[in-house]
């Protein structure tokens, strides 16, 4: 079975998200705030990426995605397996992503038709049972790097500042 990768913005609203909350008082269809922050939607949809059960595409992927930021950072994520959505009544639909990895873009899904109750069950969802992971940015620009030499990445597309190039020429 699959495993689903969303993007994590800030992973410190994921480590500790029932700061000032007192949980028992939450109901079960409700959830801590700053989580759901990180979960961003468009048209009511999320992006996400499918990662093979065996992990072999979770490098790529996350170099693609670092690839279309500005500059090298921390890359966080959550990876949680598939069944999640559906038993969450979330439906997903594939959809091309910009990255510059044309493959990677394959592995897009939207996460579509949420609502405030859906995004915070995900949001639950992610919590209670997606492990957390971050690369450090001499991580990231290694995977960058690695991702070019194999010609994976077209650099022409990547949407790093110039000044980024030298330090994953030096990772």
């Amino acid at each position: 079975m699959a495993l689903v990768l969303r993007m994590i913005k800030k992973q410190a609203r994921w480590l500790d998200p029932w700061e000032g909350l007192d949980r028992d008082s939450v109901r079960d269809d409700d959830g801590p705030a700053d989580p759901v922050a990180d979960l961003d939607t468009k048209g009511n949809a999320l992006s996400v990426f499918v990662i093979e059960s065996n992990r072999d595409n979770l490098e790529r992927v996350v170099a693609a995605l670092a690839a279309n930021r500005e500059s090298l950072q921390a890359f966080s994520y959550a990876l949680f397996d598939e069944n999640l959505l559906s038993e969450i009544n979330i439906k997903c639909r594939a959809t091309r992503a910009e990255t510059p990895d044309d493959e990677v873009n394959g592995w897009h899904r939207d996460l579509i038709a949420l609502t405030g109750l859906r995004l915070v069950a995900l949001a639950r969802a992610i919590l209670d049972h997606a492990s957390l992971d971050q690369r450090l940015p001499r991580e990231v620009a290694a995977l960058i790097r690695d991702a070019i030499s194999a010609h994976h990445l077209d650099k022409s597309r990547c949407r790093l500042k110039a000044d980024e190039w030298r330090r994953i020429g030096n990772a």
